[in-house]
């Protein structure tokens, strides 16, 4: 009977200290995104997902400040520059248009993306589209890709963890230093080659299990 009693602390403690591991990588080209992910990481790539009117919403009191694909998981958040106060998409033949100078907040809801790749163009000025986990890089960031005033480009955030615990973190995209309207084409999203449950799911589901267990302990003692 000690055993037993041993075995629900020890797995609660493995289950309250189980990290979440990431590991991140940013690419600048469609053709480095794609090997990455499919070649490094193993990882299985959608097609070309492209953006429609009807997916957005008003949530921050300006019209149309958010586009979410719920499908796949995904959500997109305009805001100023400093990303502290909303501002409004479009959406014209399948691309997600935002202000000059904005910047795009995304949130990966789905614990199945560990990859993100887009094209985006520009039609206000020249200028640098930064990528990152924090808005604003005070005229510096380390992951970006110049563009020039009607160019297109391509950037992509990959999650190389060996066994991600969850899905990609939010990331932002601003421009380094002018007021450029950075407007996305399309994106890509990487995932899992199965729908075998990784590590950090398996502990997770360990973790159900101690609850359970914790509860029919208790419930069989009250029972006495």
């Amino acid at each position: 009977m000690a055993k037993g009693r041993l075995v629900f602390p020890i797995l609660g403690l493995l289950c309250a200290g189980w990290p979440a591991q990431a590991s991140l990588s940013y690419q600048t080209s469609e053709s480095s995104f794609s090997n990455r992910a499919t070649v490094t990481d193993g990882l299985t790539l959608s097609s070309l997902i492209t953006f429609t009117s009807a997916d957005l919403m008003t949530v921050g009191g300006v019209t149309d400040d958010e586009y979410v694909d719920i499908t796949d998981g995904i959500e997109f958040f305009a805001y100023n520059s400093n990303g502290t106060t909303p501002e409004s998409f479009t959406v014209s033949n399948g691309t997600l248009y935002a202000g000059d100078g904005d910047s795009i907040e995304i949130v990966f809801t789905s614990a199945s993306i560990d990859g993100f790749g887009f094209s985006f163009t520009t039609t206000a000025s020249s200028d640098n589209l930064c990528e990152g986990l924090n808005v604003g890089g005070g005229g510096n960031c380390s992951n970006n890709v110049f563009i020039s005033n009607g160019g297109t480009g391509f950037m992509g955030a990959l999650n190389d963890s060996a066994l991600p615990a969850t899905s990609l973190p939010t990331l932002w995209l601003y421009p380094l230093t002018s007021s450029p309207d950075t407007d996305l084409e399309g994106y890509y999203l990487a995932g899992p080659a199965d729908e075998a449950p990784e590590g950090g799911t398996l502990i997770t589901l360990g973790c159900g299990l101690v609850v359970v267990g914790t509860m029919r302990m208790r419930k069989g003692r009250g029972g006495r």
